[in-house]
Parts: structure tokens; C-alpha cells; sequence
């Protein structure tokens, strides 16, 4: 995750954007992917993002990129519970993801 967000942007993706997003995949990485390994969520299921519509394609973006600009407050074996600025409550389903991890679909692998 670290290599990825230090990346450029993907072809069509604004830099600002893909930026946000990565810094939020590596902050919740840091903060949350011990106890989401944990609870038994797969890499994908975290880490995926669709290789010609990354930020777009929500059906295959891993939970941890759902969670910019929202602080995660609970991570379970079914779900990742987050609250918006707003104070606004979503969940990240678990579910699955037919996409590698992002690092692996662009480029960020050493």
C-alpha cells in the first residue's frame, strides 16, 4: 500500500482523487488490516479496485478505500462499520471480490 500511494494516477483518474483514496487504503492498512486479517477478509476484499474504473466501480473496490473523508469505527467478520463527517453511519458488507489487490493491477508490486 505503500508503494500505491505513492503512485500516479491510473489513465482518466483525477490525481487529487486517487491521492485521497490511497492515503485512505494506507491509513486504514496502518490502523485496521491486523484486525480485518483477523476477522478473516481476504486481501480483495480490502484492497481491490477495478482496473479500468478504480474510483468508480464500487462493486469492486475493497473496504478500505470506502473509507475516505469517514473514520471506521468497528471491524467485524461480516462487516467494516464506518461514520461519515456528518455523522452518518455505512457499512462495507463483506461480500466477494473478483479483483486483485490494487498494488498487483497497477503496478505498485516491487
Amino acid at each position: 500500500m505503500a508503494r500505491l500511494a505513492e503512485a500516479d494516477a491510473p489513465a482518466n483518474v483525477s490525481p487529487s482523487l486517487w491521492r485521497a483514496r490511497m492515503r485512505a487504503g494506507l491509513a486504514f492498512a496502518k490502523e485496521w488490516g491486523g484486525m480485518a486479517h483477523a476477522c478473516g477478509w481476504s486481501e480483495a476484499e480490502l484492497f481491490a479496485l477495478h482496473p479500468a474504473a478504480p474510483l468508480i466501480r464500487f462493486d469492486a473496490m475493497g473496504a478500505a478505500f470506502l473509507s475516505c473523508g469517514a473514520a471506521v469505527v468497528a471491524v467485524t467478520d461480516t462487516a467494516i462499520t464506518l461514520r461519515g463527517e456528518a455523522g452518518a453511519i455505512r457499512r462495507a458488507v463483506r461480500c466477494a471480490i473478483s479483483y486483485p489487490p490494487a498494488w498487483a493491477t497497477f503496478g505498485a508490486v516491487a
